[in-house]
Parts: structure tokens; sequence; C-alpha cells
């Protein structure tokens, strides 16, 4: 439920038991988020952080990778991956594009040798770099923290990176869309006068999403430097959905608006699936490192209107139809104001859907690697250089 109009007619049936809670709402979450700030110091590395680190830096033997993938001999997965094939949660998407590159390519596709490289730790380098085929290329996803590899890319023909914090001005490094995890699915667009949800999110209380988590608690009271500090530790944030709870779907009349504690919980992807192509706008907070995640792609597949905090400015978002804004007090506003413009609501959806199928899409970002890769070949550019 959003703040009181001051305007608005007073009834007892519902302002009289909000004033009675309102020093209860403002006093208690101060109070709470002194004790956790306290008490973090003492919390020792949890279970799952040490699991996460441990698996950042696992490898896996490069026979088991090629017998799990299934592509063409030119595309390879690389062996200093850090999760094998049947965990790379996006891979029905990046094979989807590269599928979709061979057939814009025809006969040139098997001049190049593609290799995938699935790795969150750039301190590990792609196995390919000792591969000795002259047109080789990169495409290398799941590194989160957005760093540039600069090295790398004098071993390769092309580099097309998820995550790409800018856009390289020359060379050979571009940013790679992220495209839908494994299972999440679009099915027959619903248009957006139909749809049942007007808002929607679901997924885990990451620390990039404890603005938007305060903002639609009773922890807006609470200045956001305090909350982020005393919830650095995943312990932590599980005593806040503890006591602060999990679903704010009141916030809007037909909303569903979820935390949940890891990625992927929560809700199936079936249902996921679900409620995102019937929702109006998806409010899209950051990952774990990045402003950008799976969601923005899956949200404009479906159609939705994309709420969000500041992308990298690079080809894949510049001039999106995207509504990017600076808190997320801006962002619940915007939702409120949209929902009452049916108008602007139906333009953004048809914008959005447009910009999936031009530049979004599996068959787009091929036909854009297609361009890349043929322009990089006849003009023999030099790799990127700092």
């Amino acid at each position: 439920m959003s703040d009181l109009d001051p305007n608005e007619p007073v009834t007892a049936s519902r302002n009289q038991s909000d004033i009675q809670l309102q020093p209860i709402g403002t006093f208690f979450p101060c109070v709470l988020v002194i004790i956790l700030t306290l008490f973090i110091v003492s919390v020792p590395e949890s279970a799952m952080d040490r699991c996460a680190r441990r698996w950042a830096n696992s490898k896996i033997p490069r026979d088991m990778a090629l017998h799990m993938w299934d592509m063409p001999s030119n595309v390879q997965y690389d062996a200093n991956s850090t999760s094998t094939p049947d965990q790379f949660i996006e891979s029905e998407y990046v094979c989807g594009v590269l599928d979709a590159l061979r057939d814009r390519m025809g006969e040139s596709f098997s001049s190049f040798s593609f290799h995938v490289f699935n790795c969150g730790d750039s301190s590990i380098t792609p196995a390919s770099v000792n591969d000795p085929h002259p047109r080789k290329v990169l495409v290398y996803v799941a590194d989160e923290k957005g760093t540039i590899p600069l090295e790398l890319a004098k071993h390769y023909v092309a580099i097309f990176k998820g995550y790409l914090p800018d856009e390289r001005k020359s060379g050979n490094i571009f940013p790679l869309a992220l495209g839908c995890v494994n299972g999440v699915t679009n099915g027959t667009t619903i248009p957006e006068k139909d749809r049942e949800l007007d808002v929607f999110f679901s997924g885990n209380l990451n620390r990039n999403r404890l603005s938007l988590y305060r903002q639609l608690s009773t922890l807006k009271v609470v200045p956001e430097r305090i909350v982020k500090t005393a919830v650095a530790k995943p312990r932590m944030r599980y005593f806040l959905r503890l006591i602060f709870g999990t679903d704010f779907s009141r916030e809007f009349e037909r909303g569903y608006i979820c935390f949940t504690r890891n990625f992927a919980d929560g809700l199936s992807r079936a249902v996921y699936s679900e409620k995102l192509n019937n929702a109006r706008i998806a409010l899209c907070p950051g990952g774990f490192h990045s402003a950008e995640t799976f969601r923005h792609y899956e949200a404009a597949r479906a159609g939705c209107v994309i709420i969000c905090e500041r992308l990298p400015d690079n080809g894949l978002y510049r001039n999106a139809p995207v509504l990017q804004v600076d808190s997320w007090r801006e962002g619940i506003e915007l939702a409120h104001a949209l929902l009452r413009d049916p108008d602007r609501l139906n333009d953004l959806h048809r914008k959005t859907l447009a910009w999936w199928d031009s530049r979004w899409s599996a068959q787009s970002v091929a036909r854009d690697m297609q361009e890349k890769l043929e322009r990089l070949v006849d003009s023999s550019v030099e790799p990127s250089r700092v």
C-alpha cells in the first residue's frame, strides 16, 4: 500500500488504524537495524559464501565438457568454464544465437572457431587461448562483475561478452545480450489490456535489491546506508525477511511482489513464466553484482514495461524503451503513475516487444554478431587496447 495522500478524506476504518500503528512502524525498524549493525561483525562467513567461492575457483575436465556439449564441431564449450554445460542456465538462448548465426552465415560459419566461456571469475583464463585456429571467437558469459578482458583480445578475432560496463570505441570486444534463463518461456503474447497482474517481481533478496525491499517495507523510514550496513551478510538478510516479510503485493491493487531466499528459489520457472507473461509492468532490480539481469530480457520478450536501475551505456540498452530510475522510490511512484496512464502503458508495451524483436532476440543478436565478424575480417581490425 502506498503512503497516505494528505488530501484524501479520512475514514475511520483505514486511517485510525494507520495512525495507531505508525509510531511502532517507525520506531521498531530503527531499533532492529541498530542491533543488527552491532551484531554483524561477529557473524562468520556463511556456508553459502564458502561454497560460492570454492565453486568459482573450480574447473571441469575438458573431455566432460565436450561430451555434454551438443553443438557443431566448431562451437566448443571452453574447458576452463566454472560450470558444466548442463548447469549453463542460459544455454538455450546462447545456442539459439549461435544456431541463428550459422543459418545467416552459411558456409562461412565453419571458417570460425567459436568458444563459449562460462566463468564468473575473471582471474581464470579460457583454455581456448591455446587453440591455434586463426579465427577464434570467444562468447564470454557469467562474469557479473563486468571486467573488460583486454588481455584476451589479442587471442581472438572477436570477443562477445555479457555484463560489459561500456562499449569499446574500437577493437574487437563487444557487449553480448544476457538472454533468458532456460525454462522461462513466453508462449502467446497477451494483449496489455487483458493482463491480470499490474506489477510483477519475484526474486531473491541480494544486497543490491535492498533499496527496493526498503522502499516497499517499513524500513523506508531508516536511512538506506544504515540498512545496507546492517544486513550486508546473507544471514542478516534472513532475519530481515523473517521480521519484515517477503510479500509486498499489497503495494499495488493487482500486484505480485515477493522476495525469495536464493537465486531460482520460490516460484517454479513455469509459474514464473505464467505470471511474467500476464503482467503489465515488471520491476527489474539489479543482480548480485550488476544492474543487468536475465529478467530484463525475459520481461521484454513477454511485453512487460520494464522499470529498473541505470543500465550500462552501450548499444544493448541505449535508446531502449526501458524506464531507468535513480532510486526505487522513484521507481514505485513511476509504476503507480503508469497504471493511471493506460495510453502510455500500452505504447511502452508495444515498443518493448518491438525492441525485443529488433535488438535482443536470438535472431537479432546473431545478425549483429555477423555484421561485426564480417567487418573485422574484412578490415583486419587490431585488438582492443587501453
